[in-house]
């Protein structure tokens, strides 16, 4: 993947009151979504796709791996 490499890291909405830990996916171009999501997919993962963290529930929170694409 080309874009920023992968990392973990602590994540938390907006309230505080959702929290967790996942790796991080920040790609650079759609070659390196179509990537990760066959990568993902070839290991038996999943990928959740979060905007902005401002809901109280826990929607954008991701047990597996988190595509920022910001």
């Amino acid at each position: 993947m080309a874009g920023t490499a992968p990392s973990t890291a602590p994540w938390s909405n907006w309230a505080g009151n959702q929290s967790g830990a996942a790796t991080i996916l920040r790609p650079g171009s759609v070659t390196d979504i179509v990537d990760a999501v066959l990568a993902t997919r070839a290991a038996g993962g999943r990928i959740r796709v979060a905007g902005s963290g401002h809901s109280f529930t826990p929607i954008a929170l991701a047990d597996d791996r988190r595509m920022d694409l910001s």
